[in-house]
C-alpha cells in the first residue's frame, strides 16, 4: 500500500540529493540502475538506541521510500529545515511496531528529510533495517507518467 505525505502546500522537495547525514548508523548507502538507493543499517542487540538515515534535498523533488525490519519499530519521518540558522524539527510522520512502510511525498522546504528508527522492544541480538529511496526531480517524475 502506498501513501501520499504532504506537509500542506509548504513542502514540494526540489533539488538534487545534496548530501547524506546519519546519526547512529552503520553500513553504506548504495545506488542501483532505477536509481534506488539501498541503506542498510544494524539495530544492536540489547539496544534502545534510534538509528536516523538523513538526505539533505535542495528543491522540488518527488522522494519515494519503503523499509522492512527484522523487528518491530517505532518509526517517525522528520525534517530539520534550512532556516534562520537555528535547528528546527517538523515531523512528518509517526508510526509505533511495525516491521514495513512505503510511501511517497513532495516537499518545498530545503533541509535534512531524516527516517529514524528505534526498536519496539529491546532485540535479543543484531537486526536489520533495510531503508530503499530515490528522489526523483519533477522533469523525470513527469516523463516516466
Amino acid at each position: 500500500m502506498q501513501k501520499l505525505i504532504s506537509i500542506g502546500a509548504v513542502l514540494i522537495l526540489t533539488g538534487v540529493v545534496h548530501a547524506q547525514h546519519d546519526g547512529h548508523h552503520d553500513g553504506l548507502a548504495a545506488e542501483n540502475a532505477e536509481g534506488w538507493i539501498e541503506k542498510r543499517m544494524t539495530v544492536e542487540r540489547d539496544s534502545n538506541w534510534n538509528t536516523e538515515h538523513c538526505i539533505h534535498l535542495q528543491g522540488s523533488q518527488k522522494l519515494s521510500y519503503r523499509f522492512d525490519a527484522d523487528i518491530p519499530l517505532d518509526m517517525n519521518f522528520h525534517l530539520h529545515p534550512e532556516r534562520d540558522g537555528a535547528y528546527h524539527t517538523i515531523y512528518i510522520q509517526r508510526q509505533d511496531d511495525i516491521r514495513t512502510e512505503e510511501g511517497q511525498f513532495d516537499a518545498e522546504e530545503p533541509g535534512a528529510y531524516c527516517f529514524d528508527f528505534a526498536p519496539a522492544n529491546r532485540p535479543a541480538r543484531d537486526e536489520e533495517i533495510r531503508l530503499h529511496y530515490k528522489v526523483q526531480d519533477p522533469a523525470a517524475a513527469h516523463h516516466n507518467h
